[in-house]
């Protein structure tokens, strides 16, 4: 699943808000999200997390206009695939808008 979520801030600022929301998504769901594993390279990111009984992974692109996330969702977990994404899309709006 790609999202994309425009922004008006400099790459840096832009990758600073995207952190700081997946440190507030561990800290905010810590019951129900775990195993959160991060790492970055330049404005590429790279994530993997476990949902309940699914894994999930994926990456994040910061971009001079927009920031894309790229996110693998589980075929068992279709189902919440529309939950998934307008979540993603509205907390990384929130941050970068």
């Amino acid at each position: 699943m790609k999202i994309e979520v425009p922004h008006q801030y400099t790459k840096e600022e832009a990758k600073t808000r995207i952190r700081q929301l997946l440190q507030n998504l561990k800290e905010k769901y810590s019951d129900k999200i775990k195993n959160v594993e991060e790492s970055w390279s330049d404005d590429r990111g790279a994530f993997s997390l476990a949902v309940g009984p699914f894994s999930t992974s994926g990456s994040i692109n910061v971009k001079e206009d927009l920031v894309e996330i790229d996110l693998t969702v589980p075929f068992i977990a279709g189902m919440y695939k529309n939950q998934i994404r307008s979540l993603i899309e509205s907390q990384a709006k929130e941050v970068l808008t």
